[in-house]
Parts: structure tokens; sequence; C-alpha cells
């Protein structure tokens, strides 16, 4: 029995924790317009780590690599989606959250205005990105708790 729950653990995760998610991989949200220069993270570093991540920009049009545009969401795991109000991912993450939440996902949006992408590397120099990751890691705890309480003792004793 020990070993089922651990398989099903690996095909399907409890939950899904996305940090500023570029979850668009082709479209020009306004917030990539908005945030593309002087915000940290600028438009060379995303064309940069999107051509990184796909050589082949029209496989950028497929779910895998664009979550946002999957013809159906239904059936993921629950959500926390966090972003940061002056990051170029601003829009798509929160459109993905709508999306996410109108085909019954649970869905947790946790936004933070007056910060950019990338703040969870500055926990130790801005106390806002220390108080949001703060708040991160309470709904990383909840969400675990959840998953652990509905898949009984054997899966979260095996981490899950």
């Amino acid at each position: 029995m020990a070993q089922r729950c651990v398989d099903d653990a690996v095909t399907k995760p409890a939950f899904n924790l996305m940090l500023y998610p570029a979850v668009d991989g082709m479209s020009e949200h306004r917030s990539r317009q908005l945030f593309g220069r002087g915000y940290f993270f600028d438009s060379d570093m995303v064309d940069w780590y999107r051509s990184c991540y796909s050589p082949d920009h029209v496989r950028l049009f497929e779910p895998y690599a664009s979550p946002l545009r999957a013809p159906d969401c239904r059936g993921l795991p629950p959500t926390c989606v966090v972003t940061a109000g002056f990051d170029p991912f601003r829009d798509e993450g929160i459109e993905y959250a709508d999306q996410l939440r109108a085909v019954a996902v649970q869905v947790t949006h946790l936004h933070r205005e007056g910060l950019v992408h990338g703040f969870a590397s500055f926990l130790a120099c801005d106390r806002h990105a220390r108080r949001a990751m703060l708040d991160v890691a309470a709904e990383l705890r909840r969400m675990a708790a959840v998953a652990a309480a509905n898949t009984g003792p054997e899966a979260a004793s095996n981490g899950v």
C-alpha cells in the first residue's frame, strides 16, 4: 500500500507553488512592456531565458511551455501563485491564477505590489521581500498539511 501512495505522489503533485511564474512564452502582456526596463529583470533577460528554454520558438506555444495556453487545466493540484507588482510576468501570473480558479482548481494568489521579479533572493536586504516569503512559507506549510491530511499517514511519512 505504501508503494502505491509513493507512485501516486510521483505522477501527480499534491500541490503547486509558482513564484512569479512565466506561464505564457509568446504573448507580450502589458506588464512585460511596463516593467521590461529598469525593474531588475529586463526584457533582454526574458528573451535570453526564453531562448535557452526553447530555441524552437514554435514550441513556446505548447501548453508545457505556456500553461496559460492549455486548452483545459482542470484536475491540476491546489496551486499557490505568487506575483510581484513590478514584474514583467505579473499579468500572466494573475491571468493564470484566474484561469485555474475558473475551472475550480483551488488557488491561493499572493500578490506583493511593491516588489520585483526575483524578490525571494532579497531576503537579507529587503524587509518587504522577507515578509512576502514568510507568507509564502506559511501557505506552503498549509498546503503540505492539507495534502498530508488528504493522503493519509503513509504518504505523509514518505515526504508527500
